[in-house]
């Protein structure tokens, strides 16, 4: 009885895992023909999906990082505002700009070193003692406008500059610079109401210096380097120039004439032409008899020339 009954059972389950196999082959009668279209794909169509499927998940990537970028800058820009407005602000209010948000402020401002506290607590205690409360606020210097002027930059350039005998001449002569053709002299004579020396009183002529030789005369302390050397404490190393130039003659259009010139070379004490004292680093011209005087200095030298009586 057992054994029929486990046959049958045995049967019966055997009967019934056929009849699933049946259903779902019955239920799914177009599986072979999915399976026979996916093994159709070649594998150069599968390298091309998964190709396109990756530049798309890149191009998504980079959507996010551009919106990400996009969010951080927005916020930075809102807190710019916020601290200029808070900026101008303490502006308007009289306030210093000192008290700014640790976050504005460079690494090496955040924490200064000792000694700069130090500076600025000398400097805080100067402001007191000038009368600025420096709860108030700061003090701060006036504004310095644009200046156009001659800097003088380019005569100190050792490569560009005039350099004789290693030292750095304070002017360089101009192209029209010449050799004149008229024997110029100065004559040296001693000012009025000075002391007289042991050379020669107050109308007699101390020296004669020729004057015609070279296109320029350097007159300064520096005797290394001077054409004509002065001894007096009131000049300077290099003081003035005295310059030949050719310029246009006004009775002869069309010719040169060759005249001297003087030009200060920013001496602390001055140059003088008939008691007139000249601008720094200009030229003037010069005139038969006319007299020039340096600094405090008690010579005066005419100009003449040769045949001049």
């Amino acid at each position: 009885m057992s054994n029929n009954t486990s046959r049958k059972r045995r049967n019966r389950w055997g009967e019934s895992r056929s009849n699933a196999v049946d259903h779902s082959t019955s239920m799914l009668p177009n599986r072979t023909d999915s399976v026979s279209t996916v093994t159709n794909i070649s594998e150069e169509d599968a390298t091309a999906a998964l190709i396109e499927s990756a530049a798309v998940r890149e191009v998504e990537k980079r959507k996010e990082q551009d919106k990400q970028r996009q969010r951080h800058e927005f916020h930075q820009s809102k807190k710019r505002n916020r601290n200029e407005q808070s900026n101008d602000r303490s502006k308007l209010n009289g306030e210093s700009n000192h008290y700014q948000p640790q976050s504005n402020l460079d690494f090496d401002q955040r924490k200064p070193h000792h000694g700069e506290r130090e500076k600025g607590r000398e400097k805080r205690n100067n402001s007191d003692d000038d009368g600025i409360n420096s709860g108030i606020g700061v003090a701060q210097a006036p504004k310095e406008m644009a200046n156009f002027g001659l800097s003088g930059s380019l005569a100190k350039d050792t490569k560009t500059g005039n350099m004789y005998k290693g030292v750095l001449l304070k002017f360089q002569e101009p192209p029209e610079a010449r050799v004149p053709l008229t024997r110029w002299r100065f004559y040296v004579f001693r000012k009025q109401n000075s002391v007289p020396s042991q050379k020669g009183g107050e109308g007699d002529v101390l020296e004669v210096m020729h004057v015609s030789k070279q296109s320029a005369y350097l007159i300064g302390r520096d005797r290394n380097i001077a054409d004509i050397p002065v001894d007096h404490l009131s000049l300077s190393k290099q003081h003035a120039v005295l310059q030949y130039r050719a310029t246009p003659d006004s009775d002869n259009p069309g010719k040169l004439k060759c005249r001297p010139y003087l030009m200060d070379l920013g001496s602390t004490n001055g140059t003088f032409i008939n008691g007139i004292r000249l601008e720094e680093a200009r030229y003037y011209e010069l005139k038969k008899r006319d007299v020039i005087t340096l600094g405090h200095s008690s010579r005066e030298y005419v100009l003449l020339t040769e045949n001049t009586t």
